[in-house]
């Protein structure tokens, strides 16, 4: 419930432009270790693999920490909700040219072609199960969206359709130096 209350909030907020950023320049590996501490327990619960690909050099972003390391968290919990047990969720993260790119894919129910358009949206979200308790609101990936546009990225969702999992990807400008 407070968690519900606390997106619904950070929603309201970021929506009405009233979201000041707390920027410096952070490596994004240990934005992802943050995450993944974060919501290890939801994923031991699930009894889901989780595989890190992680770079050994760092990736520097000029972003405010919380605010991204809540993006990948709520992206690991996504993936988490919409995967049966047992399931695999991979986060790589990587760079081409002047940006990061961070993926979260699974191996969980998909996205329905008729829901992939507007998966971003305010209170969009995929049929709830009697096999999948954890529900929301669908406020998770709209606050995802508007807080990496809020960093100046980009985010994007892909998925084959029902059955086949999907894909996250977040792509953000890296720190020029």
């Amino acid at each position: 419930m407070n968690r519900l209350l606390s997106d619904m909030l950070d929603v309201s907020r970021v929506t009405r432009g009233l979201v000041t950023l707390n920027l410096e320049d952070i490596d994004l590996r240990t934005v992802v270790e943050r995450a993944v501490e974060q919501t290890r327990p939801l994923m031991e619960e699930c009894q889901h693999r989780l595989e890190l690909r992680l770079p050994k050099h760092p990736l520097l972003v000029r972003a405010d920490q919380t605010r991204l390391t809540q993006v990948v968290a709520n992206l690991l919990t996504n993936s988490a909700k919409y995967t049966p047990p047992r399931g695999h969720v991979q986060l790589s993260l990587g760079s081409g040219g002047d940006e990061a790119t961070l993926t979260v894919a699974d191996d969980g129910e998909g996205i329905a072609p008729e829901l992939l358009p507007r998966v971003f949206d305010l209170f969009s979200q995929g049929e709830r199960k009697p096999d999948r308790p954890q529900g929301g609101l669908g406020l998770g990936l709209a606050l995802v969206r508007s807080l990496v546009q809020l960093h100046g990225g980009s985010v994007d969702a892909s998925s084959p359709g029902r059955g086949g999992g999907s894909i996250f990807t977040l792509k953000l400008p890296l720190k020029i130096e």
